[in-house]
């Protein structure tokens, strides 16, 4: 109930206790990185895209509509909302 509670005044947490319940998933995936947005990668980033057709690898929350969500702002929302 307490759960349930925090879950439903942050959508942020609710997808970190579905990742923990096991009804979310976390997936490994190349993602295109725009030329334009080269200047914001930092040097290990930029090298993989070079050799990799401009793409980097990153962690997604894999949701049940087959979307994919970056996981690392998921988690700061998470947090940021149980510092509060």
């Amino acid at each position: 109930m307490f759960r349930s509670g925090l879950a439903g005044r942050s959508p942020a947490l609710r997808s970190v206790f579905d990742l923990c319940a096991g009804r979310l998933h976390l997936v490994t995936e190349a993602v295109g990185v725009r030329i334009a947005d080269y200047p914001k990668l930092g040097v290990e980033d930029f090298m993989v895209s070079i050799y990799n057709d401009h793409t980097v690898q990153r962690v997604l929350l894999a949701l049940p509509d087959g979307g994919r969500v970056p996981v690392h702002p998921v988690l700061a929302q998470a947090m940021a909302f149980l510092r509060d």
